[in-house]
């Protein structure tokens, strides 16, 4: 181990639970702002036209719970059709199921959020700036404890 890497904070691994035809632009900047960062972001496939109970969800399904399976923490994007998206309904109830600490950022606080989140503890980024998600994701972490 190199002096550099005994002080590092560990890599937390965060899905980003977001509304693919609307927030995924906000997802992949953000992807790209963390590249140095202790928060190691990811994002699920495309969801193409499938239905979350429709014919061919299934596969689509497992990829997106494999996603989720290995990261510690979900960030739930907030964006204009985040409340009737059920895929990001879907991810949110899978990350509860799963224990995962969950986040969320707001594009705009009078967006809605989807209704998976309405009901669970989650701690709010105050912004969209990575360090404001940064904190949200700490405090995740200093609630379960």
């Amino acid at each position: 181990m190199d002096k550099g890497s005994a002080h590092r904070a560990p890599v937390r691994k965060v899905y980003i639970a977001a509304n693919h035809r609307n927030d995924l632009d906000f997802a992949k900047e953000l992807m790209s702002r963390a590249e140095q960062s202790d928060l190691e972001f990811s994002v699920g496939p495309p969801r193409g036209r499938y239905a979350v109970g429709g014919p061919g969800s299934y596969a689509l399904k497992l990829t997106v719970s494999h996603a989720i399976n290995p990261c510690s923490h979900v960030l739930v994007v907030v964006g204009e059709q985040t409340q009737s998206d059920a895929w990001v309904d879907w991810e949110v109830d899978l990350a509860i199921n799963l224990r995962k600490r969950l986040a969320a950022v707001y594009l705009d606080p009078n967006f809605e959020p989807p209704d998976a989140l309405k009901f669970c503890v989650i701690e709010l980024a105050k912004d969209r700036s990575l360090d404001s998600i940064r904190a949200a994701i700490l405090r995740a972490d200093r609630a379960r404890q």
